[in-house]
């Protein structure tokens, strides 16, 4: 992975330190990264790949083409945009919630449902 993650900067022409602004690392992790010290975490992977329209298999395994993401589809890249520029409290919440179960999920939703009808009925 270390070699495709350097790949993806070169082909982007950006050094290590513009590389790390865009996904909300530092130019001393990008360099872990590309020098195999640190492998980075799901989260991490994900983000490179939305915002540089990577595809996961290929940076995680070599696999397939670079790039299988529509070009012209932007929400993968205005996410990882809008991910980026959050307070770290709120990048480490949406961490929690792409961790989440179907279980989990089924739970906010409930919650989140009675959260309504308490806001409906406190209307009446």
């Amino acid at each position: 992975m270390k070699d495709r993650i350097r790949q993806i900067r070169k082909r982007l022409n950006m050094n290590q330190t513009e590389f790390g602004k865009a996904v909300g690392a530092t130019q001393a992790m990008i360099t872990s990264y590309e020098t195999g010290r640190v492998l980075p975490d799901d989260s991490m992977i994900e983000l490179i790949c939305m915002k540089f329209h990577v595809s996961r298999l290929w940076l995680t395994t070599g696999e397939g083409p670079m790039n299988d993401v529509d070009p012209v589809d932007d929400t993968p890249a205005r996410l990882a945009q809008a991910y980026s520029d959050l307070p770290a409290r709120f990048q480490d919440a949406v961490q929690v919630l792409m961790r989440m179960t179907p279980e989990w999920w089924k739970v906010l939703d409930q919650a989140f449902a009675a959260w309504e009808e308490e806001k409906k009925n406190a209307g009446d």
